[in-house]
């Protein structure tokens, strides 16, 4: 019997596919499957916003204009994270090439 694949394909046998199309984070030939269970994450520090007003300008006086003159206001948003992996759990992480998976199915086939 088949593996389960959802019309869409977004599921193999229960397990969630995501396609990641910036090119960078994964290589065309290559994926990842992991258990993402085992990536920890902790919130270190909560969203915090800060609004204020600046000073903009260049060493000369004449050329200091406040934000409060130009009526503009400035917004930070930030908060901390921590993301970790125990060290014996990262054997739930694998990344590899479709060919490297090609060849280990080739050499184990009678």
């Amino acid at each position: 019997m088949p593996t389960f694949v959802l019309p869409d394909g977004t599921k193999v046998s229960g397990v969630q596919i995501f396609e990641v199309a910036d090119g960078t984070t994964v290589p065309a030939g290559t994926f990842i499957v992991a258990d993402w269970r085992k990536l920890r994450f902790e919130n270190y520090k909560t969203f915090t916003v800060r609004i204020g007003q600046g000073i903009v300008g260049s060493a000369t006086a004449a050329n200091i204009v406040s934000d409060f003159e130009s009526n503009l206001y400035t917004l930070i948003g930030e908060s901390r994270y921590h993301l970790w992996i125990y060290e014996n759990e990262k054997t739930a992480f694998l990344k590899t090439t479709f060919a490297a998976v090609k060849t280990a199915i080739e050499l184990t086939t009678p």
